[in-house]
């Protein structure tokens, strides 16, 4: 009654003065109660020991402890099954002990441990707990550097138990049996120890410390092991049938008792990808993660943060982590539509970024994330026009820009690897997924690249050329439309470079595969025609062998042949006529081949299908010059392979013979080469300067990077002609 009565008065607007009450309706207030301390009741001492209060509190938690423990029993006996399932999942809460209840202040700091369990939502205190869960839930999930739930929020007042070999032990075997508790256990720990070892600088005190790299690789590997079963046994009972789609972890009704473990989980494992540098390491996590993708599938923020993350190591880590974290992008491209475009942009904008410089290292690692952007966006043709259309008309601006804004910064738009990187991935796309969806980007992408090689269309910029050309023709044989390639390479050898005099040169023909622009040192030179000439054939070649089995095919190769024979006539090096004639003699060959075989047809250029159809049945059988063509790439690749071994040979016996040879001997002879070489170059210099008129371009030095190759930089703007340089 009493307890009644001041409950009562408590939210009123009058107050007890201290000395008005009794002893139990102090205690019933307690310290922080609504008491008046007025007048001459502010100077009395109150004389209550706290071990009064600490025996009440005792007498208390007694009284709880038993009521909990006759619940128990009573539980015991009316539902056993569910009692069995307690004591095989949760044997601490059957453990109980009245002792227990002494320790309050310990308790309460224990219960954070872990989430709040099934059996404790029964419980007054385990509903305020799962209230307050639930409320944490529905608020906005963090962005890539928060931290968020109970495990990050939570404080603790000491250092932290250390996980020993023997903890890890007891858990193996709970997790064996598939128990939950179990399970939030580890994942507390895992939480504990990659906060531990993360690098920021405010230190938080944990529940669990990691003192050595064997405990805390164990316990990553136990979470690896045994998370993903363990979940899938809790929220699904029945396997998988064939053919039954993939249901999310959402979608289950014991979803909402795991979800706060998992989102906490998911994004612990993302703190361990930041962490983790060895290639090997992060292979295991990220094979874990693949597994767990339908878990981030349900939430779509942390997801976001994991693409990020996948992105990264897709586009800049080692190779065998690139094709997993790529396998894991794909997945979360399957399973989560609604990110798909998200993850689209996110993967083209990181190939983008890592295509400034290409070499011989890189370009494989571009080729793949090519490869992985076609397989991708192989998954929805639809949104692969849309995205084509805008990157695509994106050049085009840069390329009219460059073409009406007479600026250096115009020309090094357009003429640099980024964007001869996108020419080369937008043609592979629009080529290998040719469709009815795709087809209308193919004119505009053609003439985006055609203007791109008539930009700048001097001899220093053939090997950019090079490059679209081969682009074209990759995407006329996917595609079977007919693209004017061999007029373009034909103007090279109409240029004024095989038309004067070459100079001489001792230098190693150039590797055009890697580079945009030649130095000016290499022009005009026996070696840079002898290259400009073999790309040229190897490319015309190319386009015709694509074209071989078209029944106009004769009509194709008049023009082409006609400009050909007439640079045989013009050329004084009988090496190049010598080439020229064999490639109009094959491709003469294949024309007499398709003009006797088109000759005992009985229909018109106008019948489409019946042309279709014997074009079809033509093709079913190597012509003469794709048979000339295999024999032609194999002879070049073998040349390719012996100059390389050469040279390796080269390089071992001048280092054996400079280890055998005495250091006075060798001094003297490099004196004498470094001597003969400058006579000789000043020799040249003097020749070509007696030839030539000089120009004001004769003193410009080419711009060279450290490691690099050339540097593709628009040194003057003025179209050359022929009588320049």
């Amino acid at each position: 009654m009493n307890e009644t009565k001041i409950s009562k008065e408590k939210p009123g607007n009058k107050r007890k003065k201290l000395k008005e009450l009794s002893a139990d309706e102090f205690l019933s207030y307690g310290l922080d109660s609504d008491v008046s301390l007025d007048g001459d009741d502010s100077s009395e001492s109150i004389n209550v020991s706290d071990v009064d209060i600490k025996k009440k509190r005792t007498i208390e938690s007694k009284a709880s402890n038993s009521k909990h423990k006759s619940a128990l029993l009573k539980l015991e006996e009316k539902d056993p099954e569910f009692f069995k399932f307690l004591k095989e999942n949760d044997e601490e809460l059957l453990e109980f002990d009245e002792s227990d209840g002494e320790d309050g202040d310990d308790d309460d700091e224990n219960n954070d441990d872990l989430l709040v369990t099934d059996d404790e939502a029964g419980t007054d205190e385990g509903k305020k707990r799962k209230a307050h869960e639930t409320s944490q839930e529905e608020e906005d999930e963090p962005e890539e550097e928060e931290t968020e739930g109970p495990f990050r929020e939570s404080k603790f007042s000491y250092d932290g138990k250390v996980i020993t070999f023997a903890d890890l032990a007891s858990l193996t075997k709970g997790l064996q049996k598939q128990s939950l508790f179990s399970l939030r256990k580890l994942m507390r720990m895992f939480h504990d120890a990659v906060l531990e070892a993360s690098d920021d600088e405010s230190k938080v005190k944990v529940k669990y410390r990691v003192e050595t790299p064997n405990v805390f690789n164990n316990l990553v590997m136990l979470c690896l092991k045994h998370a993903s079963k363990v979940l899938q046994h809790h929220l699904s009972s029945t396997e998988k049938k064939a053919g039954q789609k993939t249901r999310l972890p959402s979608t289950y009704k014991q979803w909402s008792k795991v979800k706060l473990t998992v989102k906490n989980y998911l994004l612990d494992l993302l703190q361990l990808l930041r962490q983790i540098a060895e290639p090997a390491m992060l292979s295991v996590v990220l094979r874990h993660v693949q597994d767990l993708i339908l878990y981030y599938a349900c939430f779509t923020k942390i997801t976001k943060m994991l693409v990020k993350r996948l992105v990264r190591m897709w586009s800049s880590a080692e190779e065998h982590v690139r094709v997993i974290a790529f396998l894991c992008l794909r997945k979360v491209a399957a399973a989560i539509p609604v990110l798909f475009e998200f993850l689209l942009k996110q993967m083209y904008i990181a190939f983008v970024k890592h295509t400034k410089f290409i070499n011989f290292k890189t370009k494989p690692l571009v080729v793949f994330m090519q490869n992985c952007l076609i397989e991708i966006f192989a998954m929805d043709r639809d949104l692969t026009y849309q995205y084509g259309f805008v990157y695509i008309r994106q050049m085009a601006i840069h390329l009219r820009n460059a073409i009406a804004m007479k600026k250096k910064d115009s020309y090094q738009s357009v003429y640099n690897w980024q964007f001869i990187s996108c020419l080369q991935l937008w043609g592979r796309v629009l080529g290998e997924l040719h469709d009815e969806t795709l087809a209308p980007l193919i004119y505009p992408l053609v003439q985006i690249t055609l203007g791109a090689v008539r930009l700048i269309p001097t001899a220093r910029y053939y090997p950019l050329r090079f490059h679209c050309l081969h682009s074209l023709n990759m995407l006329s044989k996917f595609t079977g439309t007919y693209i004017p390639v061999a007029s373009y390479l034909i103007e090279i050898l109409e240029s004024s470079e095989f038309s004067r005099k070459s100079k001489p040169s001792t230098a190693k023909p150039p590797d055009l595969s890697c580079t945009l622009k030649l130095p000016k040192a290499q022009l005009h030179t026996r070696v840079f025609q002898d290259c400009i000439l073999d790309n040229v054939m190897n490319l015309l070649l190319e386009h015709f062998v694509i074209h071989s089995t078209t029944i106009a095919f004769p009509e194709l190769i008049f023009p082409i042949c006609l400009r050909m024979k007439r640079f045989m006539k013009k050329t004084d090096v009988p090496k190049f006529s010598k080439q020229i004639k064999q490639i109009v003699d094959k491709l003469q060959e294949a024309g007499h081949e398709v003009s006797r075989k088109r000759s005992s047809v009985n229909f018109s250029p106008k019948d489409l299908e019946e042309v279709k159809n014997w074009e079809n049945s033509y093709a079913q059988q190597k012509n003469s010059l794709q048979k000339f063509y295999e024999t032609w790439l194999k002879m070049r690749d073998l040349a390719k392979s012996n100059e390389q071994s050469q040279a390796v040979e080269d390089d071992d016996q001048t280092d054996s013979s400079d280890e055998d040879e005495p250091k006075a001997k060798r001094k003297k002879r490099t004196e004498i080469s470094k001597k003969s070489s400058d006579d000789s170059r000043k020799k040249i210099q003097n020749k070509s300067i007696a030839k030539d008129k000089p120009t004001p371009f004769r003193t410009f030095e080419d711009v060279i990077e450290k490691g690099h190759l050339h540097e593709d930089i628009v040194e003057d703007f003025v179209l050359s002609t022929d009588d320049e340089d």
